[in-house]
């Protein structure tokens, strides 16, 4: 089955490299155009940045600002919810530790996504940014 699979691979690549190449050895289309023919046209054509951003550091840092935002949202939606599963435990002690183990691993989250700024910060630096 592999030997298989290599040899088709290894066909349609061959296929492939003659269909494209001509005889000079440059890579043309189907209308002749040669590439770089084709990258001095393309070459004129502006595509704004839709991210605003220049560099990874700068990249990653509005990556982790967009996540302690929804972090910032979630957290005390998931708090309310632990202090109702302890309010409405209804005396019964495993859904007080279910509420109060609901509250610390959204306060533990948190700190995570707090920390991973810092972490970010640090790698920001040491890649130049």
């Amino acid at each position: 089955m592999k030997t298989k699979l290599l040899i088709i691979t290894f066909t349609l690549v061959c296929c492939t490299t003659l269909f494209f190449v001509n005889n000079g050895g440059s890579i043309v289309n189907t209308n002749g155009i040669n590439i770089t023919q084709a990258a001095e046209k393309v070459s004129s054509i502006n595509i704004p940045n839709p991210l605003k951003v220049t560099s990874i550091s700068a990249l990653i840092d509005r990556i982790v600002d967009y996540v302690i935002g929804i972090a910032s949202i979630i957290l005390p939606l998931v708090i309310i919810f632990g202090a109702y599963q302890m309010i409405f435990s209804g005396g019964n002690i495993e859904k007080v530790i279910l509420g109060r183990k609901t509250i610390t691993y959204a306060i533990i989250g948190f700190a995570l996504i707090l920390i991973s700024k810092g972490i970010a910060m640090i790698v920001a630096d040491i890649m130049g940014g």
